[in-house]
């Protein structure tokens, strides 16, 4: 599945259809990691404002991409 958000392409890792079956599965674990260099929050909001259900979110402040 490809989706075009941001003027990028992303790639999936899974099919839609193979999350919605595994979503209940207790030994999967859902990472939302979506990031924009030039907004290090934006990601976080949009987590907070809708992810899929179970899924958590690795990084809740701070830039990955930095030294700091």
């Amino acid at each position: 599945m490809k989706t075009k958000e941001g003027g990028g392409t992303m790639a999936s890792l899974v099919s839609h259809e193979w999350l919605l079956a595994h979503l209940s599965d207790e030994t999967i674990r859902i990472v939302d990691c979506r990031f924009w260099l030039g907004d290090p929050a934006k990601g976080a909001s949009l987590y907070r404002e809708d992810h899929i259900p179970g899924a958590v979110y690795p990084i809740e402040t701070g830039d990955p991409s930095s030294d700091a």
